[in-house]
Order: structure tokens, then sequence, then C-alpha cells
């Protein structure tokens, strides 16, 4: 039996329908029932040494809040690990099994787009205040479709890129740590500031999995033409060999011929080091239909509501 996907933004007017979970004594503070959560270490954080919960786990925090403002329901967050290839099947098998989540923590785009036979549209539970107040619902509708199903709740999606910064080094290359560059030249010639008055690499790159030019690429193209080009392009609107990409491609093999970066850079594991970081998350919620009462659906967007107000 396959596990729907039910991926929300749970609003206002959807928590007063909680009520139709009891009877007109009982208030909506009353539900009752279980909730598996699947994550795979973005939101939360495996358990300490001693087995009691990470302080900095997110998702751990909000879960013992919700229980404790609900408690009537238990949350069992389960951290997969980190390899998305088997998370990836684990996750179709048990969706087809009807045995998987409630709720999954995935990226955004295609990992969600990729299973929308599994998802349920969110739309129907949406205000258009809630859909104008967070960005990111693009790369979560079904086929990348303006007017597609929205399959996932951007949680913090979309290209959103960190460039970390020594303060001693740049202090020592005579620069303010507090002028950040507004360009990518300017950052070149910061770092070509850094290299002749310090001798050392100004960029430190982690690019094994590719990671680092997807991101590159990413930046540069979406400064040349704007947050939604990929989405355009995905489209058909925008061809692949458009001059910003080309633009973007020699800026990313010109970085790499210039000496200011280490030279093992296409060695170190950024999955590893994780040293940059891309936060796209899709927070999917699973639902048998064969199985789950309308009760239980409200829990989960009761749940949902509490993580984006956390």
């Amino acid at each position: 039996m396959k596990k729907k996907v039910f991926s929300i933004f749970a609003s206002i007017v959807l928590l007063f329908s909680l009520a139709a979970c009891s009877s007109s004594e009982e208030s909506s503070e009353s539900l009752t029932g279980d909730l598996l959560v699947w994550d795979t270490g973005i939101l939360g954080r495996s358990p300490l040494e001693s087995g009691e919960v990470d302080p900095n786990s997110f998702l751990d925090r909000m879960a013992i809040a919700f229980e404790e403002a609900n408690p009537g329901v238990n949350i069992t967050i389960v951290q997969q690990g980190g390899d998305i290839s088997t998370n990836t099947a684990q996750f179709q098998a048990a969706a087809i099994a009807g045995t998987g989540p409630d709720i999954r923590v995935q990226y955004a785009g295609g990992p969600t787009i990729s299973f929308s036979d599994f998802f349920t549209d969110l739309e129907p539970y949406l205000t258009e205040d809630i859909l104008e107040s967070m960005t990111g619902w693009n790369v979560n509708r079904e086929d990348f479709d303006p007017n597609g199903r929205i399959l996932g709740m951007p949680y913090g999606a979309g290209n959103l890129f960190t460039v970390f910064q020594n303060h001693k080094v740049l202090r020592e290359a005579g620069l303010d740590p507090a002028n950040h560059p507004k360009t990518w030249e300017e950052l070149l010639e910061n770092g070509r500031t850094i290299q002749s008055k310090t001798k050392k690499d100004p960029f430190w790159v982690a690019n094994l999995e590719g990671y680092v030019g997807a991101w590159f690429i990413a930046a540069i193209v979406g400064g040349e033409l704007g947050a939604n080009v990929f989405t355009e392009m995905f489209k058909g609107r925008i061809p692949v060999d458009h001059p910003a990409m080309v633009k973007a491609y020699k800026a990313f093999a010109d970085w790499g011929k210039s000496g200011l970066t280490n030279k093992d850079a296409g060695q170190p594991s950024m999955v590893s080091h994780m040293l940059a970081m891309s936060r796209a998350i899709a927070l999917t919620i699973l639902l048998d239909h064969g199985r789950t009462m309308e009760c239980e659906r409200h829990l989960v967007m009761k749940l949902v509501h509490s993580l984006s107000q956390f």
C-alpha cells in the first residue's frame, strides 16, 4: 500500500478544524496519538552518549515542547544518517509498503518532486497570508509548475550560501573583517591580498562531492538572472548555454586555476567538513489513506504549525 506524503505549513484557520477530532465538550488540546518522524540530520541531532537529547537538536526540542503542550501525544524521532542514496531507498520502500514515517524531513526540489506520487497537496490547507509569508514554494510544487500541487513545506528552502571568514587571517593581511566584499571580484581581490601578505591559501575548498561547484554556479547565475533561474531553465525557458551560465562556469574554472585555493580542493569532503551550508529543506508528511483517521491528520497539521512557530 502506498503511503501518501502530505507536506504542509498549517494555518490558524486549519487549527480550528481540530475540533472535529473530539466531541463538542472537548478542546483541540486533548489530542492523542503517536507520530513517527524521520530526519537525516537536517533539523535534528543524534542523542548524546548518555542517551539524553542533544540540547542543540532543534527537532527534538520542538517535539518535547509539543508533547508538553499535548500530553496525549507521543513523538518518536529517528535519525536515518547522512547517506542520501540509502535514505532515499529506505523512504521509497517504506512509502510503498505503508510502513514509513508520518513526517519526513528532507531536501527540497528533486528529493521532494521525484516522489510526488506519495505526496498529498497542501494548498487546500494554506491561506494566502501563509503563502505570501514564506518563500521557496516554487521548489516544492509538482513538476516545478507554478500551479502544481504543493508537495512540501519550504522550511528554510532556497539557495542560501555561507562563506566563513577567519578574522585573524584577514587582520594579518591588513583587511577589516567587518568590511564585507559586495561582489565576486572584490572577494577575489581580498584573496589576492591575503595570499600576497600572508603566503596562506585565501580559500579553503572541499569539493570532493561537487557541492562547492554546484553552489558556486547557483550563486553566480542566480546573481545574474534572479532567484528563479533554475526553475525557468527546468521549464525550458532559459537555455543551459545561456551567456550567464557560460560566464559562471568560466568564473569557476578561473578560480580553480588562480592559485587562490588549496591545491587539493577536489579531494576534501564537504559532507565531512561542512564548511559551507545549503539549507533547502522540505518537511513532508506521510499519511496512509488506508489507515489514517482524520483526527490523526489534524494532529499532524497542528504539530507542523508548532514547528513553524517554534
